[in-house]
C-alpha cells in the first residue's frame, strides 16, 4: 500500500491501494512489458522527474481509471490514460 515503486514482475494487470501514494517508478520490469493498472485511490504517477514517462505534468487519477505502461530502455512510458469520469464518447 506504501510502495512508491511497486514490483510488477509477476502480472501485467495490477490494482493499485485505495488511499493516497505516489508512484515514482515500477521495479523488475522487462524490455518491451506492458503492465495496466488500475487506480483504487487518489494514486498521482511522476512523470517529471523519474523513469515514468507521460509528459510534463504528473498524472493523477482516481478509483477506476486505467493507465497502461510500456517498459523500454530502462524507463515505463505511458501509452493510455483513462479516466472513467470523462465523456469518452468523442474517443481521446
Amino acid at each position: 500500500a506504501s510502495d512508491t515503486t511497486p514490483d510488477v514482475s509477476a502480472h501485467n494487470y495490477y490494482e493499485t491501494d485505495t488511499g493516497t501514494l505516489t508512484i515514482t517508478d515500477f521495479d523488475n520490469g522487462t524490455h518491451g512489458q506492458h503492465i495496466y493498472v488500475i487506480s483504487k485511490g487518489a494514486i498521482t504517477y511522476d512523470v517529471t522527474s523519474t523513469n515514468l514517462k507521460g509528459g510534463s505534468t504528473n498524472i493523477v487519477t482516481a478509483d477506476g481509471d486505467m493507465t497502461c505502461w510500456i517498459y523500454i530502455g530502462g524507463s515505463w512510458y505511458l501509452t493510455n490514460f483513462m479516466d472513467v469520469s470523462a465523456n469518452l464518447t468523442g474517443g481521446h
